[in-house]
């Protein structure tokens, strides 16, 4: 019997012991992260006001897969690598930023920044910075927009109140789907609803399909990485040069 207590004591020791371990590797990774969003928040800060306009815009491209090690050796997000490089490389980049990725990318943006500025315009806002302009942006015009009132499916509504909301529903590849849920908040305002996480993890694989599908490509990296090659080998022969000039 004594026995028998002793093993369950340790055995209990050994949980606990366990726990703590995989706690403390949870706080550490929190505390990573939470640093790296500081750094982030810091660097989107210290933008030049044309260039954080351009950012603000074309940033959610940035999110897909890693900068290739060769040419930024943190092998980070390309949001991060573009972060981190001088106001000169980051205006070299943005000139580079549609040609690194596939043919007709730019145009099917562009369409739709366009198309939810007009459609959303009347929340006293630029359409594409409202939360439905910006699911827009990402996962573009959806399969069907159902309209509800008081949990109560209707028609569609020009002078919704409070109590109005709207399901988008995107469906991809005839089977895949999602769906964002939109609520109406006086006086003229659309906001995502907080029961749209229950759909999250279809809305995951859907915004991951779209980000994917803007990432640069392989050749689009290989064009920016000589580009910056040469740019930074500009600047090492024009240190060179002032040096024995003096």
């Amino acid at each position: 019997m004594q026995e028998g207590n002793t093993m369950r004591n340790m055995m209990q020791k050994k949980t606990l012991s366990v726990t703590g371990y995989l706690v403390g590797l949870a706080v550490i990774a929190l505390l990573i992260l939470a640093l790296a969003a500081c750094t982030t928040y810091r660097l989107e800060r210290g933008l030049p006001k044309d260039i954080k306009e351009w950012y603000d815009t074309h940033s959610i491209w940035m999110e897909y897969g890693k900068v290739p090690e060769w040419i930024d050796e943190h092998n980070d997000s390309e949001r991060s690598h573009f972060l981190r490089l001088p106001e000169k490389l980051q205006r070299e980049y943005i000139k580079y930023f549609w040609r690194m990725r596939r043919l007709g990318c730019a145009e099917v943006y562009y369409e739709r920044i366009e198309a939810a500025d007009e459609l959303f315009r009347s929340e006293g806002r630029a359409g594409r910075d409202t939360d439905r302009g910006k699911v827009m942006l990402l996962c573009g015009m959806p399969t069907c927009v159902d309209w509800y009132y008081e949990g109560h499916r209707t028609i569609e509504s020009s002078m919704p109140q409070t109590g109005y909301f709207q399901v988008w529903t995107y469906v991809q590849w005839g089977a895949a789907y999602c769906r964002y849920i939109f609520e109406y908040r006086e006086p003229n305002t659309w906001r995502l609803s907080f029961n749209s996480v229950f759909d999250m993890g279809n809305q995951l694989q859907v915004e991951r399909y779209w980000r994917k599908l803007f990432a640069p490509t392989e050749d689009g990296w290989a064009a920016w990485g000589n580009r910056l090659a040469t740019l930074l080998s500009n600047k090492e022969s024009r240190k060179e040069s002032n040096k024995e000039q003096k």
